[in-house]
């Protein structure tokens, strides 16, 4: 039997040492760049086989408890977010007399945060409230170090029901939920559109990968001194976040939940040799990036990409033309549910007081209520987590936003090979990279990722399941 990794399971060892924390990766680029109901193709995480985890009646009785003075949350500022939280954070503290929040900088992603909070639970100095990407939770839950959310937003009166569900059920796991959404995000296609009118092209973004094939050879035969027409994410910067949406449109994917053969399948590999004929090595029009393909975009160095909604208000700052953007391209085989799912969470640190516990849900049922989402997402381009929410201002100040909101009916949980297991993300991206970087035949690399994949299950995973 062939066995692919839920990364809930896998980071419950990942999360053990730091260099397994130091390999792991977000769903979504760097914080840095600025950057379930699951949809079909998807696996709830509740219904994984996962280790002994905390069981849904886990956490304290909170009747009668008073809310703590002072509480820490730690963040890393997604999306250039520093001064909008510190912002929201003072509006709380001014909000209400009951509890003072400090805001704390933990690093400058999210690897950085998950090391620091793994250190600080050796020394027990851990704070209330932390920022968790998608990527990093479950390991801590099954280490028991967060706590369930149903009984804290039961005794504060949180209507969980009003969080968008495609993004609340990514922390669902034995019918708790262990994280509230916060900066949620996907890919969108963005593109120059001065150099889409330069080409004789529709502005609007291509809806099809081989309608971007057609779009970049025009664009590459208008001769605009480019370094490339479309620039990939580098392997180490969430190539294999991206690249989902192209395997799911050829009818491939990584893994099928714990099975790994799709990722050598027909589906995968027919998407990765397309994708490396379009290389410009190839005589094609598509690279990799040296830095940030948001950041090419911007200079005008390259015409098109795959980027996260959370880069959308620094892509358009910095942009030396304007930007246009849409949905995610469909493949040959499929154009529904191929926008993966990305960003972070927030949590409640488990080895803390009830009194900081309570403190904060309290503050995070204010942080995510529909106004502050919407303050979130206007000054950084992430998506708003809450159904009530009103969009209108959003869209007003931002009309790229609407590409984003509108690809929300089409999201996919993304592959467990990327997401369940530490490191998987890296060692995908390498895969896709040798591709498209080195040439290497896309049935050797991906057998080769595979392999490695495999061989961490058997020796790190399967002996605690």
């Amino acid at each position: 039997m062939t066995y692919t990794f839920n990364r809930r399971n896998a980071l419950r060892f990942g999360a053990m040492g730091a260099a397994g924390l130091a390999l792991a990766a977000c769903g979504g680029p760097t914080v840095e760049s600025g950057s379930s109901g699951t949809s079909s193709g998807g696996a709830s995480p509740s219904g994984s086989s996962g280790g002994a985890a905390p069981s849904s009646a886990a956490g304290p009785d909170y009747t009668g408890v008073t809310p703590a003075k002072t509480i820490e949350w730690w963040s890393v500022h997604p999306g250039s977010s520093s001064e909008l939280e510190a912002a929201l954070v003072a509006a709380y503290n001014k909000s209400q007399s009951e509890t003072v929040v400090k805001l704390v900088t933990a690093g400058k992603n999210y690897a950085d945060v998950a090391q620091k909070f793994q250190t600080a639970l050796a020394s027990n100095q851990v704070p209330a409230v932390i920022m968790i990407s998608d990527v990093w939770w479950f390991g801590y839950m099954l280490n028991g170090n967060l706590a369930p959310i149903e009984p804290l937003a039961k005794a504060v009166s949180l209507d969980t029901s009003d969080y968008v569900t495609a993004f609340y059920d990514d922390y669902l796991y034995n019918d708790s939920h262990w994280a509230v959404p916060y900066a949620r995000s996907t890919p969108l296609f963005y593109y120059n559109k001065t150099h889409f009118a330069a080409a004789g092209l529709p502005d609007r973004a291509p809806a099809t990968w081989d309608e971007v094939d057609e779009f970049a050879k025009k664009i590459k035969a208008k001769g605009l001194d480019t370094q490339a027409v479309l620039n990939w994410a580098k392997p180490d910067n969430y190539m294999a976040w991206y690249y989902q949406n192209e395997a799911w449109g050829w009818g491939g994917s990584y893994s099928d939940k714990w099975d790994l053969t799709p990722l050598t399948g027909d589906g995968m590999i027919k998407s990765l040799a397309w994708t490396a004929k379009t290389m410009k090595s190839n005589g094609g029009w598509s690279a990799v990036t040296s830095n940030a393909q948001a950041d090419d975009l911007s200079a005008g160095t390259i015409s098109m990409c795959l980027e996260s909604t959370g880069a959308m208000k620094n892509l358009i700052k910095n942009a030396h033309d304007p930007i246009g953007a849409g949905s995610l391209p469909g493949g040959p085989a499929t154009s529904k549910n191929v926008c993966p799912t990305g960003g972070t969470g927030i949590g409640i640190a488990a080895k803390v007081k009830p009194e900081e516990q309570i403190a904060g849900i309290k503050f995070l049922m204010w942080l995510t209520n529909p106004e502050n989402c919407i303050k979130f997402s206007t000054g950084t381009g992430y998506l708003p987590v809450r159904k009530s929410a009103d969009t209108s201002a959003l869209l007003g100040t931002n009309p790229l936003m609407k590409f984003a909101l509108g690809q929300m009916d089409n999201l996919h949980s993304q592959d467990w090979a990327r997401v369940f297991i530490t490191g998987g993300d890296l060692a995908l991206g390498n895969g896709i990279g040798s591709i498209l970087l080195e040439g290497k035949d896309p049935k050797t690399a991906m057998e080769g990722v595979a392999k490695a994949l495999q061989t961490t299950y058997d020796r790190d995973i399967k002996p605690k399941l």
